[in-house]
């Protein structure tokens, strides 16, 4: 979903992730006859969750079957629409977005997000929270934006609370409200905390 990000935010992204409506299998013979010839320029490389990565000195692309969405395929997710169960099915709201080749949009948070400054965790379904973690620090960093308090007690938990703290101190949102686990834990009314 970098690509995404990217047209939406003023950041650069080297990754573009593509989905497709298509069967995993055919997917599997169209891109191993294609990577056959063009081998000696891109390098191939299957991804944990049965997608492909097609990598250059230049970019990065990552390429699924729609239905193999791991929250689709498992059954967690499900609407009429793949491509906006794709989209529903994205953990961190920053991912939450999808367009389709006809110009369509689904999203679950993401405008949200931009909006309001505020990363949310859009579920608790997931394959590898320390991953989910790692990832919403390292976009809270990228993009100035802050978790959500559901988001920072599975930060605490899987990356510490001082990468948390960290957040607080590069103070690079200006002036917010910050839901902290540590506030909460220190007996703030609501746990919250003005950051100036």
């Amino acid at each position: 979903m970098g690509d995404c990000r990217r047209l939406c935010t003023t950041q650069r992204e080297r990754d573009l992730d593509i989905v497709i409506a298509i069967k995993p299998s055919v997917l599997d013979r169209l891109i191993r006859s294609w990577h056959w010839y063009n081998d000696a320029y891109v390098t191939l490389a299957q991804t944990a969750f049965g997608g492909y990565r097609l990598s250059s000195d230049a970019w990065e692309l990552d390429l699924w079957a729609a239905e193999s969405t791991v929250s689709v395929a498992k059954g967690l997710v499900i609407d009429s629409n793949i491509f906006r169960a794709v989209a529903r099915s994205a953990a961190l709201s920053l991912d939450s977005i999808v367009i389709t080749s006809r110009g369509t949009l689904y999203e679950d948070g993401f405008f949200d997000t931009i909006r309001t400054g505020v990363l949310r965790l859009n579920h608790c379904l997931l394959e590898r929270p320390n991953k989910v973690a790692e990832k919403a620090l390292r976009l809270c960093e990228r993009f100035r934006v802050v978790p959500d308090l559901d988001l920072q007690t599975l930060i605490a938990k899987f990356v510490g609370s001082r990468s948390i703290e960290r957040l607080y101190e590069a103070r690079p949102f200006g002036y917010c409200q910050l839901h902290t686990v540590a506030a909460s834990i220190d007996g703030g009314e609501d746990g919250t905390r003005n950051v100036s």
